[in-house]
């Protein structure tokens, strides 16, 4: 699967961030807390007050900021896990309700749904469609393959196999490429040229998910960075 690449540039002023077009005009206007590039669904995700809205790959609003999305995962077969008012679902593109917000966590979405827990805390497993089974055997059989599968990004995801050691594997649970994850360094280092680039101003920080790859302390000066990691 190929995804067609955004025209539009990240960019800001003081605090605030927009998109520019290639004629440099704003089509979307520098008044938003942060935008992340498009996760490879198509869409660029947009926060104010954090709160996520989207916007497709020439500027147009898909999901509004109404829609009070305070989470928003990567779309799957038309569904991504949503949090709204401390509980969990799945929304469609449009942002509207594919189950209801019933549930405390659901996780990063893996072959066929997500590992999800009820308003109970009990775990069970959603389905894309938003069907839910307490039934754990349900859960994709890759699970005899690997312990545990991230989040897909351009058909390629992290993954932890029985010998303990992060991997990157395809859509068909091959290895993706010879990247693994060093423990003792915490990162896994990669040889891929970096294809977006956020700028941070003294102060700013950046929220990065485990499963988004990312190349920190770029720039033209010297840089000093802070990393925090927080256990999810």
């Amino acid at each position: 699967m190929s995804f067609k690449k955004s025209t539009l540039t990240i960019a800001s002023e003081g605090k605030f961030y927009g998109l520019k077009n290639t004629e440099g005009a704003w089509v979307i206007p520098c008044k938003y807390d942060q935008i992340l590039d498009f996760d490879g669904d198509g869409y660029i995700r947009v926060l104010k007050d954090n709160v996520y809205g989207t916007v497709d790959l020439e500027g147009q609003w898909v999901i509004t900021h109404d829609k009070l999305l305070t989470h928003l995962g990567v779309f799957h077969n038309g569904a991504a896990r949503a949090r709204k008012d401390d509980a969990w679902g799945l929304v469609n593109e449009q942002g509207e309700a594919v189950t209801p917000f019933t549930y405390t966590h659901i996780n990063a979405h893996v072959h066929g749904g997500y590992v999800a827990y009820d308003e109970d805390d009990e775990k069970g497993f959603l389905t894309d469609t938003g069907k839910f089974s307490y039934s754990i055997s349900k859960y994709p059989k890759h699970s005899k393959q690997y312990k545990v599968i991230r989040t897909f990004h351009n058909e390629v995801a992290p993954a932890l196999n029985w010998q303990n050691k992060w991997v990157f594997i395809n859509k068909y649970l091959e290895l993706a490429n010879s990247h693994t994850y060093d423990e003792d360094a915490d990162c896994a280092l990669y040889a891929e040229p970096a294809s977006v680039y956020a700028k941070l101003h003294p102060g700013q920080f950046m929220i990065v998910w485990p499963e988004d790859p990312h190349a920190p302390v770029i720039g033209n000066r010297k840089v000093r960075k802070l990393i925090v990691k927080v256990k999810i």
